[in-house]
């Protein structure tokens, strides 16, 4: 095939879909698992040895193993910050690439189709030009077509749209890539089949090539744990590497490192959600009714695949299944009469039977048979599986067009065909823009839900109210949640939550009631004991907050607010060293909270370790360039250290933040006349008393310096300023002088 055409053809896929998802980059995050990958994430802040240490090893954090996911989101930081426009411009990129790939992928696969099955060339034979030329024309069309399916189709909105799906498209991206390789290898082998020993595959750079571009999106996703069975389908079709006994033991010999891998990360996954708690929100439902679901699940797919409309982000498991049990059976004994279909067709057609084998192999994990969380689909579930279909699209768009590509049909058939083909593509991608406002924000994500689903969606109500509280409008969030706590009255997560709102509203003994009975529903739930602790650190009740705190920190160690206030309550307390170990615990959670670094860099101050309390303000800074207390505090080490210059420049930096912040003033006034710099120390105290004429220490400072310049009546006159005020210095001052 001419490589020209293949570049063209790749490119106006990836062209087309970049352009049709365009109107992502102007999205949001939302409040749906966004602030575990990207603006709650503290890990991401940092490309260091430790943040590395942690995406490989911790399972916790979203319940899976996604090293690779974790460092995807790093860089987006790194480079974009917070700005979600730069987060959703690498999932558009990355899924124009993958929209490439899956055309890339066809046409490897159809070459090997037309290559080895469909019209082989006898030995010592030419294939003929016409033959040569219709064969191409045929690959190109079904290639673009299913790549351009697979790029602007509705259904893939949720994986690109959704931040927190770029595990979807880097999965995706190795996944496409390992396929690729994989098919090189098995069309081009190095050795004869009698030459090949049962391992030889490990001596081809491209069987290599392919396991470890699958371990990569097994880093990303669990889902890739299919690709194992998907290339023992391909071996069967397109491939037709099951000539015989031995060839077919050879092929399974040879995934035999990938299902290996496929295993382990199973069992890392199930492990980690059920750590997580994915897996015991639907423990009751039984094995009869996750099939009967499953299959709905299947054929549903199918179905928004054809007629992509009412899609929703969040489908809810159903409630009572036996209670109307028709539509299940339906969808079974369809899903039944495919699979016989696609059998009795095997033996003469056996695209059919390999396309499905696809489809069933990859939606399979997560079909519902193990129930994760409380849905029992999502449109994000299609993203690899939905190529089995869009295949079968592209396969008879390249039926057609042969067909109308006959004398008889002329220029007015390939019109018709065409024409047909730019509706469906203009169709879709309307669908695809419409479908992508739907994530513009958290609001309009979860008004979208709850038009949907309403009151079947106890959670978009809660979420929607913290939305709702961060955009300041403390009445509808609280509507909302104790709409969200009517609909399910025995989550702890909606009263906590509403009993934050009743708290920035003044309301809290409602709030107190709120935390309450959220720890009486389970007395294991951790961040209601924050949200009390908080409550009673605030009203003074030390000993009742410290219970909480230290509580919260028992029930789960990786509470890192709990380990910060209660380091507040002990900092207070005097207990230097417990409140140290806490802020420390708190930073190796979040090692981007400037406060705790703030306030340890305090407690090291005042016990004399000045190179760790400057480390620790230094880190502060780093994060919040802004945190004029910080500057404030780190001028004071640089003070206490004789390091007067750069006192100042922090003194600088503080008041060019906060231009009306008095100490920042009178700090700098104090280092000022210990380096003899007297009217500019002057200055800054008369500017502290300006901005605060309360201040007793900006008179008594300033008094001091009068009375160096033998300006008595000036330094008097402050000293009986500063005694009025309450300042003992100043009474003390005034008295030598022989001032009342």
């Amino acid at each position: 095939m001419n490589k020209r055409n293949q570049y063209y053809l790749t490119a106006l896929v990836l062209v087309v879909t970049f352009l049709v998802f365009l109107p992502a980059l102007r999205n949001d995050f939302v409040n749906w698992d966004d602030f575990d990958y990207a603006y709650d994430n503290y890990h991401i802040r940092s490309l260091s040895w430790d943040f590395l240490a942690w995406a490989f090893t911790d399972t916790s954090h979203a319940g899976f193993w996604y090293p690779l996911v974790w460092i995807s989101h790093a860089l987006d930081y790194a480079i974009w910050g917070l700005n979600p426009f730069g987060h959703h411009l690498t999932s558009t990129i990355l899924h124009a690439v993958n929209a490439f790939l899956v055309t890339l992928l066809i046409i490897r696969l159809l070459e090997a189709y037309y290559a080895a099955v469909k019209c082989p060339v006898p030995a010592g034979g030419r294939e003929t030009a016409p033959s040569r030329s219709r064969s191409d024309r045929t690959i190109l069309i079904t290639a673009g077509v299913t790549g351009l399916l697979f790029g602007i189709h509705p259904l893939h909105v949720e994986s690109v749209a959704w931040v927190s799906e770029r595990k979807d498209l880097l999965c995706a991206f190795f996944f496409l890539l390992s396929l690729i390789a994989y098919i090189d290898y098995a069309r081009f082998p190095k050795m004869t089949p009698v030459q090949r020993g049962m391992w030889a595959c490990f001596s081809d750079k491209r069987y290599n090539l392919s396991l470890v571009l699958f371990m990569l999106a097994l880093s990303c996703k669990a889902m890739a744990v299919t690709l194992p069975a998907v290339l023992l389908v391909l071996d069967w079709h397109p491939l037709g590497r099951w000539s015989d006994r031995h060839a077919f033991i050879r092929s399974c010999a040879e995934k035999a490192p990938f299902a290996l891998f496929s295993l382990i990360i199973t069992l890392v996954s199930l492990a980690g959600q059920k750590a997580f708690g994915a897996l015991g929100q639907m423990e009751s439902v039984g094995i009869g009714t996750r099939m009967l679901v499953s299959g709905k699940a299947l054929m549903l797919y199918l179905g928004k695949m054809v007629v992509p409309v009412d899609l929703v982000p969040f489908y809810p498991y159903p409630i009572n299944v036996s209670a109307a049990p028709f539509s299940y059976l339906v969808a079974m004994a369809l899903a039944g009469l495919v699979t016989a279909i696609c059998l009795y067709l095997a033996n003469t057609q056996r695209w059919w039977l390999s396309v499905w084998g696809y489809y069933v192999v990859t939606v399979l994990p997560v079909i519902g048979i193990v129930p994760i969380g409380t849905h029992f689909m999502a449109d994000r579930y299609t993203y690899l599986p939905s190529l089995g279909p869009f295949l079968v699209a592209g396969l008879a768009a390249g039926w057609i067009w042969a067909k109308v590509s006959l004398k008889q049909y002329g220029l007015a058939g390939k019109g018709a065909a065409l024409a047909a083909a730019l509706s469906i593509v203009i169709v879709l991608s309307v669908l695809t823009i419409e479908q992508i406002g739907v994530w513009k924000n958290s609001i309009v994500f979860w008004n979208y839900v709850i038009e949907k689903e309403g009151d079947r969606v106890p959670v978009a109500y809660n979420n929607r109210g913290i939305a709702l509280s961060n955009a300041g409008q403390l009445d509808r969030a609280l509507a909302d949640h104790t709409k969200a706590i009517l609909l399910k009255p025995d989550y702890p997560d909606y009263y906590s939550n509403r009993g934050v709102v009743y708290r920035r509203t003044g309301q809290d003994r409602k709030a107190l009631d709120d935390f309450d009975k959220a720890i009486a529903i389970d007395p294991r739930y951790a961040d209601a004991y924050v949200n009390r602790g908080m409550l009673f650190k605030d009203e003074g009740q030390m000993k009742k907050a410290l219970e909480d705190f230290t509580t919260a920190i028992t029930l789960h160690t990786r509470r890192e607010q709990a380990y910060y206030y209660r380091g507040r309550i002990l900092q207070e307390q005097g207990q230097t060293g417990q409140a140290i170990e806490d802020f420390s615990a708190a930073l190796v959670l979040n090692p981007n909270h400037a406060e705790a670094y703030n306030d340890r860099g305090l407690l090291f101050a005042q016990t004399g370790r000045l190179a760790q309390a400057l480390s620790d303000f230094d880190s502060a800074i780093r994060i919040n360039p802004i945190g004029v207390e910080a500057f404030n505090n780190r001028a004071l080490v640089f003070e206490e250290m004789g390091r007067f210059s750069e006192a100042i420049l922090d003194y600088d930096r503080a008041i060019k933040v906060m231009p009306d912040d008095y100490l920042s003033y009178s700090n700098r006034g104090i280092v000022y006349g210990k380096m003899n710099r007297i009217d500019e120390a002057i200055a800054d105290h008369s500017k502290a008393i300006q901005l605060k004429p309360g201040f007793s220490q900006a008179y008594f400072e300033r008094g001091s310096l009068y009375a160096r310049t033998g300006h008595e009546a000036a330094a008097i006159k402050d000293f009986q300023a500063a005694c009025r005020l309450g300042n003992a210095d100043g009474c003390i001052a005034a008295r030598k002088r022989g001032q009342q």
